[in-house]
């Protein structure tokens, strides 16, 4: 697509500012129209097609758990503030021995009727430190616990807790089974696999990039590459000629 040409038929439209769910009827249409300035990026390959949805599934569910993650700490900032300050001497809200602590005990006022030996074991089936540092977090969470009250809206945001923890739990499975077959489609792929000696690229961007790009950059310059990457306007990249996409 080019840029201008979507700016002029925008324009045309009366469609005075940018919007993204606009813009994509707008270039539903010109696709459809077959209009100057618009046309249908190069179809990928089995193997790229594969790689951009295992990309974009990671992408979401990544988002996704990032959402539920803010979500879970709105509740602790209800229920307990402590636990998401500098002060805090237990087990990071975020941490994995956390969420385990939550998954027993999701109001955390259970933990008043509980030892401080059954906290430790909790943390230490997920916590790898000293059994000093965990043992110093099972105080802070029995501590923490005598100050709550079990009020019926505490029971509410207690029973939210046990969701969110839940659909963690679910995500986090889901994060791992999608890595492991992204890693096996990268490796299996020439030119993904050649992208991971690239300094900093790991899996994902490999994927990503072949996937996104591979089909565009066996036709396109490096400019348009770049343009459609997003890295610059149309005609900003002084590169011209065929792109050295590997394996092209």
């Amino acid at each position: 697509m080019n840029p201008k040409a979507l700016d002029h038929f925008r324009d045309l439209e009366g469609q005075p500012h940018k919007d993204d769910e606009r813009d994509a009827y707008l270039l539903a249409r010109m696709a459809y129209l077959d209009m100057e300035g618009c046309r249908l990026a190069l179809s990928p390959t089995p193997e790229e097609q594969v790689l951009r949805r295992l990309s974009r599934l990671q992408s979401r569910v990544t988002n996704q758990r990032k959402s539920i993650r803010l979500r879970l700490r709105s509740q602790l900032v209800e229920l307990c503030p402590l636990v998401v300050s500098s002060t805090w001497q237990g087990p990071s809200w975020s941490s994995a021995s956390f969420l385990a602590v939550l998954e027993r005990w999701p109001g955390l006022s259970g933990l008043k009727k509980v030892r401080i030996s059954s906290i430790h074991k909790v943390l230490a089936r997920t916590h790898a430190t000293d059994d000093a540092t965990q043992e110093r977090q099972a105080q802070a969470l029995k501590s923490l616990a005598q100050g709550l009250d079990e009020t019926p809206e505490h029971q509410v945001i207690a029973l939210e807790i046990s969701c969110l923890v839940a659909q963690i739990r679910v995500l986090n499975e889901s994060m791992k089974t999608i890595a492991r077959q992204l890693k096996e489609q990268v490796e299996a792929h020439p030119v993904a696999r050649k992208l991971l000696d690239v300094p900093g690229a790991a899996h994902f961007t490999a994927a990503m990039l072949v996937g996104e790009l591979g089909p565009l950059a066996r036709t396109c310059s490096e400019a348009k590459v770049a343009t459609y990457a997003g890295l610059t306007r149309l005609g900003g990249v002084a590169a011209r000629g065929a792109t050295s996409w590997p394996g092209a």
